[in-house]
């Protein structure tokens, strides 16, 4: 009998070890808005096989990098060029323990220099004007670039299958004055849906479907976004209820990304 009872605690026991086991799936992904013509960057799910746990990248069966992170970014890819990645956990090195991924890498897109559109990195030049140009201009898989540098600006308006490249260096600064964040823009502030100042940095437009009317934008590089500072938000403080309501003190606005 005290044989039998010792048995099924066994089990109990057994059993509530693989209930509380996390399941060991990678679910390899590549992150959202990573992959670009020569580089991507891969996630995937925390394994407890160990306490620290190292995983190896392999690319197209040949070891990359080891790393006790759940990301690694892969960057001198190709473009328009077909990889396959993998997952496995260092201690193991077993095939069944390997998760697979395949992409392709998009061709590269013609890279646009903000100053070829007549930027001008002087505190008192607004460069709007010049920055939504580039933008404008810029084709599929294109990207726009920011050089080393202070570029003042107004409200920009980003749009779908680009990159905005802000080097190491370079800084996109939020103008000071409230008109360079016309025209008013229906938006939510603090919550609020309501007409409000555009923002430095904006894509898409409000929408309660939850669609998206902007995709594949990717903002990179080392480089700095700064908003407009107290200065702007102290004007929208003094006047909150105006015919301009709204703070055009935010960095970026992407209601519909």
């Amino acid at each position: 009998m005290n044989k039998l009872i010792g048995l099924l605690i066994v089990a109990v026991l057994l059993s509530i070890q693989s209930i509380a086991s996390p399941p060991n799936k990678y679910n390899l992904m590549i992150a959202p808005g990573t992959l670009s013509s020569n580089s991507v960057t891969l996630l995937w799910d925390k394994q407890y096989v160990y306490e620290n746990t190292e995983y190896e990248v392999l690319m197209n069966g040949k070891l990359l990098a080891s790393t006790q992170k759940t990301n690694y970014t892969i960057s001198g890819l190709n473009p328009s060029a077909s990889y396959h990645v993998s997952i496995r956990i260092k201690q193991i090195k077993s095939a069944k323990k390997t998760f697979n991924l395949s992409f392709k890498t998009p061709a590269k897109g013609n890279i646009l220099n903000i100053l070829d559109y007549g930027a001008i990195a002087e505190a008192d030049f607004i460069n709007t004007k010049a920055i939504q140009k580039a933008i404008d201009a810029c084709t599929k898989g294109g990207t726009v670039f920011i050089p080393k540098g202070t570029f003042v600006s107004g409200a920009l308006y980003l749009k779908s299958n680009m990159t905005l490249q802000i080097e190491k260096g370079a800084v996109l600064k939020g103008s000071t004055d409230t008109s360079d964040y016309l025209p008013i823009i229906y938006n939510r502030f603090e919550g609020w849906e309501l007409n409000t100042y555009a923002s430095l940095i904006n894509a898409g437009t409000l929408n309660r479907n939850g669609t998206y009317n902007v995709v594949n934008l990717r903002i990179t590089g080392g480089g700095t976004i700064e908003g407009g500072g107290k200065k702007i938000g102290q004007r929208y403080v003094e006047d909150p209820w105006g015919t301009q309501q709204g703070s055009p003190d935010f960095i970026n606005e992407l209601p519909g990304c």
